[in-house]
């Protein structure tokens, strides 16, 4: 699953083929993962593409799409449905604003995404775009789990229910119940 050294650089960009057989076993991975089957698998490849430099080209026959910066925007999306539906479900039940502003920040950490990453195996995911020998950093992952809350966002058509269903299995919140 390694990129090559030279993509993304100098106007190349990185093939992310839909159709790949090592993409179609970590998309079966990640699906089992999250308990979800994706209507559209580019959101989910391009969230589970962590690379920040240069751009990568999602191809699916004829309709190629281009996306820059890895998958900073589906991460930058889940971050903020996320912080939106904790403070949605938990503004009734905290007594102040500053406990329930501590709240969040203890669910949002990037500490928080990380731990949940392990549990749930997504680093074992990340770790095939990186030189054998490097680790994928704690920056990635919690990069990462945000970037398949924002492609969920998409691809269930904004389903606030599925959201709060996908969070309560990546960050164990409880949102669901």
């Amino acid at each position: 699953m390694q990129v090559p050294s030279n993509a993304g650089r100098s106007g190349s960009a990185y093939e992310l083929q839909l159709d790949n057989a090592m993409w179609l076993c970590m998309l079966d991975r990640i699906e089992n993962i999250i308990d979800r089957r994706f209507k559209f698998t580019g959101l989910i490849r391009e969230a589970m593409f962590p690379i920040q430099i240069g751009y990568a080209r999602l191809t699916q026959g004829t309709s190629d799409r281009f996306f820059q910066q890895g998958n900073r925007k589906l991460a930058m999306l889940g971050d903020t449905i996320m912080r939106s539906i904790i403070v949605d479900a938990w503004a009734r039940y905290d007594e102040t604003v500053l406990s329930l502003d501590r709240r969040v920040a203890k669910t949002m950490c990037n500490k928080n995404f990380v731990r949940h990453a392990y549990r749930l195996f997504i680093d074992r995911l990340v770790v095939g775009y990186f030189p054998d020998g490097i680790l994928p950093g704690k920056h990635v992952l919690a990069t990462t789990m945000k970037a398949i809350v924002g492609a969920v966002w998409y691809d269930s058509n904004h389903d606030m229910w599925e959201m709060r269903e996908l969070m309560d299995l990546l960050l164990e919140t409880k949102l669901a119940m």
